[in-house]
């Protein structure tokens, strides 16, 4: 028996599949107004919004779409990039979602109209990316940031997570998972370790810089232990001429770290990133520690034997203590 089918009656699924290869205008355009069944389809299928300047899609979504869509509290990811000089903020309450999980500003100049975005998501915001941006509210940002009660993941520009707080927050961060990003710029650990302070649940850190910044800083500074954080990553172009300079910022500030992991993005000049006797002092106070991974080169000038010997030994001191260790290496080309 012939049983005849129009387009109306494709499966769910199949309308979803479709929606992926059209962009916005395209999907509504063909689509919308076919029957109340694919309206509910199109006007349902945005959870994440994407607006960006000088895109004719991100326009006629501001525009036209979000006027139409039935529960604004479904839209779960934002991302705005570059869209100063969109004329958003005349009509701010269409990028009122008010159950926001996930929000991306990217090439932004943060104004105060963004702040009391931010503010009006604050919350349900668990994910927050602010790594690309240009500000003078760099102080009001980042204690704004600090005080969002459920924001668990956090990529920041590494100038703002190391803005120096000029007066105290009352409440502490819930952030899980802090990544700072500044391959150009230097890290302050001064800074950093005040930053520490409003994050007693951080789990896992990675940053990345050009180099660290220990002269503006003492070891008694360190007194802040990172109880619960078990994962650090640092890349780097510059590692610090003193192996201690890096130890004891991690000894003393992550005491129960799991694993550690260091990428060198420029080729060592010497051995003291794999001497035996400075790794034991440091696994000796690391007790916790169950995966080593370095991400190393040497420069030609150091003698290849030398660097193979080295390794080698550390190779065999890990696994004694049955930690996991992994150095990645290669000639400097």
């Amino acid at each position: 028996m012939f049983i005849k089918t129009i387009i109306e009656d494709l499966p769910t699924e199949l309308w979803l599949d479709i929606f992926t290869y059209l962009n916005i205008k395209e999907q509504f355009n063909g689509f919308y107004n076919l029957n109340q069944r694919i309206n509910q389809f199109l006007l349902n299928y945005h959870y994440h919004v994407n607006l960006k300047n000088n895109d004719e899609n991100s326009q006629y979504l501001f525009e036209y779409i979000l006027l139409q869509l039935p529960h604004l509290e479904s839209i779960s990811n934002l991302r705005l990039e570059n869209i100063n000089k969109m004329n958003l903020f005349q009509n701010v309450k269409r990028l009122h979602f008010p159950c926001l999980k996930s929000l991306t500003l990217c090439r932004l100049y943060i104004t105060n109209d963004i702040l009391d975005l931010i503010n009006f998501y604050a919350p349900y915001l668990e994910y927050l990316n602010v790594s690309l941006l240009i500000s003078s509210k760099w102080n009001i940002l980042i204690k704004l940031i600090l005080s969002l009660p459920k924001l668990h993941r956090c990529y920041l520009n590494l100038g703002i997570g190391l803005c120096p707080i000029k007066s105290l927050i009352s409440s502490i961060s819930p952030i899980k998972y802090l990544t700072l990003l500044g391959s150009n710029q230097f890290c302050s650990m001064k800074n950093l370790v005040a930053l520490f302070y409003y994050l007693p649940y951080l789990h896992s850190l990675y940053i990345e810089c050009d180099q660290l910044k220990f002269n503006e800083i003492i070891q008694d500074q360190y007194s802040n232990k990172l109880l619960s954080l078990s994962n650090f990553s640092l890349q780097i172009n510059h590692l610090p001429e003193l192996f201690i300079n890096l130890i004891d910022f991690i000894t003393i500030t992550m005491p129960y770290i799991e694993k550690l992991k260091i990428k060198c993005c420029n080729p060592l000049k010497n051995l003291v990133y794999i001497n035996i006797y400075q790794w034991i002092k440091a696994i000796d106070l690391l007790i916790h520690l169950k995966e080593l991974i370095l991400i190393i080169t040497p420069k030609k000038t150091i003698n290849k034997q030398a660097w193979n010997r080295r390794i080698e030994q550390l190779i065999q001191f890990t696994n004694m203590r049955h930690i996991t260790l992994q150095i990645i290496s290669s000639t400097e080309t």
